[in-house]
């Protein structure tokens, strides 16, 4: 038999095969009996064979994580790459020719004019660009930042006047409920030992100089957070526990997103995280939010009798379709969005699974509906924050400072259209309009459309990054939290936010008083240009003084 099931990578050199595996090294097997001929473990022991290469000489190496180039077996040591042999080696690919916006936004509207209903979700692509600046591009509808504020919740992020449905009892009419229409919730998988839920971790907080982490407009910081399945204390070939996420939406196309970074990935057993992921519709009408939440999770683990009941009908989960999967692997260096567009209103199931990993995590739940381009590039961010105002979205026009007109504006709604039009939610449309937002770019960026505006537009869209929108989006969320210390002094104490930038020195109900007093708070910031004309402990004093003159009068 094989070392293991979980095959990283395969070479064919003569009779032999080398397989690789993630954890047990390589097998050599004999191509004519596909038996093993021997096992090679020596220089890999627990290590990730990634890639396997044969060179000239005859000789085999092991590409792997953690262990660099290994050999495997020697070659002749009279090898030589003659010049001849340098001429007839194969050259570089050369580089892909710009394809023609016109043309291929032709055979999107082909492949739409003949599309049928299809499935009611499809995987969009994966975008390893955006990193943790999420913020304008993801969640523009609804956003939950996993365990961001652990342990008391996440952080939540929803647009202005979302939509809400009603619910009644068949049992008793007078029950009512509201729901919202826009819902996210983690569950843990099951297979879990007894009173294990799913955690909600924080790995670091504060991580101001790494992307790679999803930023927090609440108190402008990055914390590296993620909802965590525990796998590390369950066998690795243990089917679970994993993670279900289930998202509501109401009728409509949405895009759904998932964001996956792993922070420790360059250690041993933290650098083996390769998920599945696979997309579920739930079949039923009926809402499924009454029933899972954060408590229904533990009631779960803790097997009581409505958890019992809340288990089995998440073993009736894996018995629907598989609509759509992804696989999530080697996001150390960089975070990934897995996207997904559906196409219809209901709930969607998410099932990040283990698949052998040594457990496995989840950083972010992004939901956009289309939005109107008005919409998109307004001086105030679209998001509440447990009901108060989040501060500004960076836009694409703040790159290049242009100004869309008339014609651009035509465009730009077309492809806002296009990517949430029902025709085009199909795998081959979704690639198919992916490449059309990339060769617009790509035409505006060598100037024949002449227009800065929808260079940026355009960039935005296809989720490519350069220094400019790293620094746009910097400048623009810093304008945004300043706002928000502006109409929220509680905002502006580091005992409130002990984290956030900007932050001064003193309590919440000292940050109030100065307020009242029309006292100038940003002279003590760290960053204030001039000295305060008192000191923090000479002007908490004289706070105290103030406080106590107002109660005696």
């Amino acid at each position: 038999m094989l070392s293991e099931d979980f095959v990283s990578s395969i070479l064919r050199q003569g009779k032999d095969i080398f397989i690789g595996y993630r954890t047990q090294g390589v097998d050599v097997l004999d191509a004519g009996t596909m038996t093993v001929r021997r096992r090679i473990r020596k220089g890999l022991e627990n290590v990730d064979v990634s890639s396997l290469l044969v060179l000239g000489d005859g000789s085999v190496w092991a590409g792997t994580y953690g262990r660099g180039f290994v050999s495997l077996k020697k070659g002749s040591l009279s090898y030589q790459l003659d010049r001849k042999q340098q001429d007839d080696e194969s050259p570089f690919p050369s580089p892909a020719r710009m394809e023609d916006p016109a043309a291929v936004l032709k055979r999107l509207e082909k492949l739409g004019a003949g599309a049928h209903a299809g499935k009611s979700i499809v995987f969009r692509g994966e975008d390893w660009s955006t990193k943790g600046d999420w913020c304008g591009r993801y969640g523009l509808t609804r956003a939950t930042l996993c365990a961001m504020n652990a342990p008391m919740n996440n952080s939540e992020f929803k647009a202005k006047q979302l939509p809400v449905r009603m619910e009644t009892s068949a049992e008793d009419p007078k029950w009512k409920r509201v729901y919202p229409c826009y819902w996210i919730q983690g569950l843990m998988g099951l297979n879990r030992n007894q009173g294990d839920g799913l955690r909600w971790w924080v790995q670091s907080s504060n991580v101001a100089g790494n992307r790679n982490v999803l930023f927090d407009p609440s108190d402008s910081t990055r914390t590296e957070a993620e909802w965590d399945d525990h796998g590390e204390v369950y066998p690795s070939f243990v089917d679970g526990p994993g993670i279900w996420v289930a998202v509501e939406v109401p009728e409509g196309v949405h895009e759904i997103a998932l964001y996956f970074y792993n922070p420790n990935g360059y250690l041993q057993h933290e650098s083996r995280r390769d998920y599945v992921v696979e997309a579920r519709r739930h079949p039923f009408s009926s809402s499924i939010q009454s029933l899972f939440d954060n408590k229904a999770d533990i009631e779960i683990g803790n097997r009581t009798k409505k958890g019992k009941m809340l288990a089995a009908s998440m073993e009736q989960w894996q018995s629907f379709p598989v609509e759509a999967r992804t696989r999530v692997s080697r996001f150390a260096g960089s975070g990934v969005y897995k996207r997904f567009m559906c196409r219809k209103g209901g709930v969607y199931l998410f099932h990040v699974c283990r698949n052998g990993s040594f457990n496995t995590i989840l950083n972010g739940v992004f939901i956009n509906a289309l939005l109107p381009l008005k919409m998109r590039t307004p001086d105030e961010l679209p998001y509440y924050v447990d009901g108060l105002f989040a501060g500004i979205i960076p836009s694409p026009e703040r790159v290049h400072s242009s100004v869309a007109g008339p014609e651009e504006k035509v465009l730009l709604n077309q492809l806002l259209t296009l990517q949430y039009h029902p025709r085009y939610v199909t795998p081959a449309g979704s690639s198919c309009l992916n490449r059309y937002i990339l060769s617009s770019f790509r035409e505006a960026v060598e100037g024949k459309k002449k227009s800065r505006c929808l260079e940026d537009w355009f960039q935005w869209e296809a989720r490519i990054y350069s220094p400019d929108v790293r620094s746009s989006f910097d400048q623009t969320m810093a304008a945004a939290w300043d706002q928000c210390q502006i109409y929220y002094p509680d905002l502006r104490s580091r005992e409130c936010v002990p984290n956030a930038p900007g932050t001064i020195p003193f309590s919440v109900n000292e940050v109030y008083l100065m307020d009242k007093l029309d006292i100038d708070w940003r002279q003590y910031r760290d960053d204030a240009e001039q000295p305060p004309v008192k000191s923090v402990q000479e002007m908490k004093k004289h706070l105290e003084h103030e406080s106590q003159k107002k109660t005696t009068t």
